[in-house]
């Protein structure tokens, strides 16, 4: 994990219907970590959705026994049909249900097939400003696996 204020590290997934004409955030998003130099133990995840996003998303955060940038980190999701759970080290801290969502009046996008992004931002609404200090900032990933709960289907990688 970077270390700085002004970081932003995120491992999130888009819904691939973005390409079709559904916009953001119907199309669906799953942050399966967010996080900022500015909170550097604090993990979150959360989804969005048709009305659910930004600062209305359903969100989880937890804080680290430590900073994120002393070690490596698990970060996961077990992503079912009925329902998105979060990981961090093999603790779940979050889940969220279609039911419920259904519930509640709202959608639930999760069920078409999405892209993996792994990217690190500069600055912005959620990570804040930027210390004038930072010169270099690296997210750094070791692996990334992918399992299908009936062994079946594969992964597109480009």
């Amino acid at each position: 994990m970077p270390k700085g204020i002004g970081t932003w590290p995120a491992l999130w997934m888009l819904g691939s219907s973005i390409n079709t004409g559904i916009s953001w955030p119907e199309c669906g998003e799953i942050d399966i970590l967010e996080n900022t130099g500015a909170n550097p133990r604090r993990v979150q995840g959360s989804i969005h959705g048709p009305g659910y996003f930004a600062e209305k998303a359903i969100t989880k955060i937890i804080e680290s026994d430590s900073e994120l940038a002393k070690d490596f980190h698990t970060y996961a999701i077990d992503w079912r049909e009925e329902s998105i759970e979060w990981f961090f080290d093999g603790i779940s801290y979050h889940r969220v249900e279609r039911q419920a969502l259904k519930e509640s009046g709202l959608e639930w996008p999760f069920d078409k097939e999405f892209f993996l992004l792994i990217n690190l931002a500069i600055g912005g609404g959620f990570a804040g400003s930027v210390d004038p200090g930072l010169s270099v900032a690296q997210l750094e990933v070791a692996w990334i696996k992918h399992f299908r709960v009936d062994g079946i289907g594969s992964v597109k990688l480009y």
